[in-house]
């Protein structure tokens, strides 16, 4: 997605889930960004 879809996108996010599953799906693509950062900055596969 560009920078505008990842922005429409986590506008939703909130009227799609319920507070404990936003912060688990948030938790989960922190999660992911920290393996970007382990891979070697592959941020392309791994972030969030």
């Amino acid at each position: 997605m560009d920078a505008r879809q990842c922005s429409v996108a986590f506008l939703l996010l909130p009227a799609a889930l319920s507070a404990d599953g936003l912060q688990f799906s948030r938790n989960i693509m922190r999660l992911s960004h920290t393996l970007g950062e382990l891979y070697g900055g592959n941020f392309t596969e791994y972030g969030e």
